[in-house]
């Protein structure tokens, strides 16, 4: 039998006349923008990050044919095509420029993808492309690229009792020497078409992008709002055996899965900046085991999957 399930009520536009005071991955939003599914809180003062209405490039603004990406240190500006252009700049600054009729979805999936990607590496924060899972007050990490079936096997893992930071960005940070992932937002996306069974009790808040059957759920049941200890990072890959297979990495290996694993790496390239990266990677190699889970040619159900991981006793 599912979990309980029911319907968000849509908003009419993303934009608040009032400001909205959020706490994610560790940092303070204060927002003009409505995220729902983000954990509210007090407003303390200055906010790490702002995010607002703006006018960037103003009338007669002529989009791209498709987004477009400039970057520079400090400075990230996404040109979307039928949905907003957005600035992030120095870190703590999020603007909006919505383009006329642009899709408040495909919006919010900009700005809440590559525009805080953009914004954590502003920060010198170490952003990984993974789903970050809980087993009491310890963390582990299930990267993958889009598309690999992180999140399935996700809500496989809910289904179990296990509770989660984040099923898209894991931003890990360093505190008394120990690896820590940040709580960021208890939204999982999931595709309609291959929808599982969810067992634990849920929202659905319709489609991220009006072209994509990809369905956002939202579970703060099983939310975690404090950060973890990192005890583990696995990495999703397919490979062309008859059975699942966890081969422990180590050394270039190691280092190089990581880097792959990093949310939005390519924008250290534009700004020609790894240097900074590469550290938080080196420091986040020695802090944590990372192992592949080496997937066959023929795909186990995300059932079956989260069996075979936890009966190989491999998150000890």
């Amino acid at each position: 039998m599912g979990g309980h399930s029911h319907a968000l009520s849509p908003e009419k536009g993303i934009f608040s006349e009032t400001e909205h005071v959020y706490k994610a991955y560790g940092l303070e939003f204060l927002s003009q923008v409505r995220v729902p599914h983000f954990p509210e809180a007090v407003h303390s003062g200055d906010p790490d990050v702002r995010i607002r209405h703006g006018e960037i490039f103003g009338p007669g603004y002529t989009p791209p044919a498709s987004i477009q990406i400039d970057a520079s240190p400090g400075r990230l500006l996404l040109r979307g095509a039928r949905s907003a252009t957005i600035l992030v700049t120095g870190g703590n600054s999020m603007t909006i420029e919505p383009l006329p009729n642009g899709n408040a979805a495909t919006i919010m999936q900009i700005l809440l993808g590559w525009g805080l990607g953009g914004l954590f590496h502003q920060r010198n924060l170490l952003p990984l492309h993974g789903s970050a899972l809980c087993r009491n007050e310890n963390c582990f990490v299930l990267c993958s690229p889009s598309g690999g079936g992180k999140s399935t096997l996700t809500a496989s893992f809910l289904n179990r009792g296990f509770s989660f930071l984040d099923d898209n960005i894991a931003l890990a940070d360093f505190e008394d020497g120990k690896a820590y992932i940040a709580s960021g937002s208890p939204e999982l996306r999931l595709w309609e078409h291959a929808m599982p069974v969810l067992d634990f009790e849920h929202e659905t808040a319709g489609r991220i992008r009006p072209d994509m059957d990809k369905i956002s759920i939202i579970a703060r049941g099983n939310f975690r709002r404090e950060k973890a200890r990192l005890r583990k990072i696995f990495v999703l890959k397919r490979g062309d055996g008859a059975e699942v297979s966890f081969i422990d990495l180590t050394g270039a290996a190691k280092f190089q899965t990581l880097l792959e694993s990093v949310f939005f790496v390519r924008i250290t390239n534009y700004c020609k900046s790894n240097r900074g990266l590469f550290r938080l990677v080196c420091r986040l190699a020695e802090k944590a085991p990372v192992t592949e889970i080496r997937l066959p040619a023929r795909l186990p159900p995300p059932d079956d999957l989260c069996d075979i991981i936890l009966g190989a006793r491999v998150l000890q």
